[in-house]
């Protein structure tokens, strides 16, 4: 029993002694977040701020084609279409901060930045995350930095830049959808001078042709029995977005690097609650006898 006893004493030695002396598992170093949410490059973790930063190969993954995309990973933010308005418009709120009104004459509660340009009204926000390079959500007020119209925060929206260094690269992308659905877009960086300059060319079309219902159009008093003439036809739900950037990098200098850019953004979407009047105001009312007026919706089409 003795000799059974320093035997087995031995082996549990020598399980214990392996297992202090097996290489323990290499863990994986965490990728460095770099943000310029305080106009200079540094890590997300150094800036006193509530952020959510969405780099391109993150984008892709989840999918995220329009801005208002946004709000289904990003933790207190909610964006919407508002009611009566060119369908282009991201009504954005953020820890409970929103603009309900969404006329041109207002200013918004969240600001929107491209590029560091400041986008003053809302009109054009709803758009395309096309060849968009990072996406940076501050919440919280942003006066200090980004001054007024911030209150609820910003969103800032920083395309890919030309690259002196990278070479002559690119990418086409294409696909169909529901709704009669297609979409086109690439991009190409040029370098003209190597390690100097080089020039970027970005463009997409993005369209839904079916929509999902018919409408008729008449011309006369909404108030009347008679609804008036026909005067066309038109499709609620369609869309159709073109896009064209070009940008310019140019690094004569090691420590200097200047930046240009140039978009063409154009979006034409139907809604069902949008103006079909060319003048202001109210288009279902006895005041606009003559503006034209939907008086006939077809049944709603829903397509998986």
């Amino acid at each position: 029993m003795r000799t059974s006893r320093k035997v087995l004493s031995t082996v549990i030695g020598s399980i214990v002694t392996g297992a202090l002396l097996a290489p323990l598992p290499v863990m994986a170093a965490l990728e460095e977040v770099i943000v310029t949410a305080r106009k200079t490059d540094e890590s997300i973790q150094d800036v006193p701020a509530a952020i959510s930063s969405f780099s391109n190969e993150d984008l892709k993954k989840l999918n995220v084609t329009q801005t208002s995309d946004l709000a289904s990973f990003t933790p207190s933010i909610h964006i919407e279409q508002p009611g009566g308005n060119s369908g282009t418009v991201a009504k954005v709120t953020i820890r409970g901060q929103s603009q309900s009104d969404n006329i041109i004459t207002l200013d918004p509660s969240v600001g929107w930045y491209l590029d560091d340009v400041y986008l003053a009204r809302t009109q054009g926000t709803a758009t395309s995350m096309f060849d968009v390079d990072r996406v940076e959500v501050l919440k919280g007020p942003q006066g200090t930095l980004y001054g007024r119209n911030t209150t609820g925060g910003t969103i800032k929206l920083v395309t890919t830049k030309a690259e002196t260094s990278s070479g002559f690269t690119g990418f086409v992308v294409g696909g169909v959808g529901n709704y009669d659905q297609s979409k086109v877009g690439g991009a190409i960086n040029i370098p003209i001078i190597d390690n100097m300059l080089a020039i970027r060319l970005s463009a997409l079309k993005d369209q839904v042709d079916e929509g999902f219902q018919d409408v008729t159009l008449y011309q006369g008093d909404p108030t009347a029995s008679n609804r008036g003439q026909i005067i066309g036809h038109r499709k609620n739900g369609t869309y159709d977005n073109e896009l064209y950037r070009v940008g310019i990098t140019f690094e004569p200098l090691d420590n200097l690097r200047v930046l240009g850019f140039y978009e063409h953004n154009e979006s034409d979407v139907s809604m069902a609650n949008g103006n079909l009047s060319s003048s202001p105001g109210p288009t279902i009312s006895a005041a606009l006898p003559n503006a034209p007026f939907i008086a006939s919706l077809g049944p709603f089409r829903a397509q998986a």
